[in-house]
């Protein structure tokens, strides 16, 4: 009887739950120099997880603060770059407002108002 129960159970499953596929999220494109930094700052805060000196966790600041900088850098051209491309294209602007809406739950809000 369980084993006529476990077939059908697994049956069932396989045509009615589906699969799970494997999505990746396509991350920030920066620069090579800036993804370098960012290897270096983590293998110096791995260092001073090791060794908790002042002298390590000095360096690790200046690492991350010269990455922290050059990523505000990369995206603000990012974002200059793209708010190029709206000029004269009114249909791009309303897409990116709509999107931005969508990400922070506000969708249903900008289309009633319309």
């Amino acid at each position: 009887m369980w084993i006529d129960f476990a077939q059908i159970l697994e049956e069932q499953v396989k045509s009615h739950v589906p699969l799970k596929s494997e999505r990746r999220k396509n991350g920030r494109k920066y620069s090579k120099q800036t993804r370098k930094k960012i290897r270096e700052r983590s293998k110096v805060w791995q260092k001073y997880r090791q060794n908790s000196s002042g002298r390590n966790f000095e360096k690790y600041k200046q690492l991350r603060n010269e990455v922290n900088r050059c990523i505000e850098r990369e995206d603000n051209l990012n974002r200059k770059r793209i708010l190029k491309g709206f000029k004269g294209n009114p249909k791009k602007v309303l897409w990116i407002h709509e999107a931005n809406a969508v990400s922070q739950g506000q969708h249903n809000s900008l289309t009633e108002r319309q």
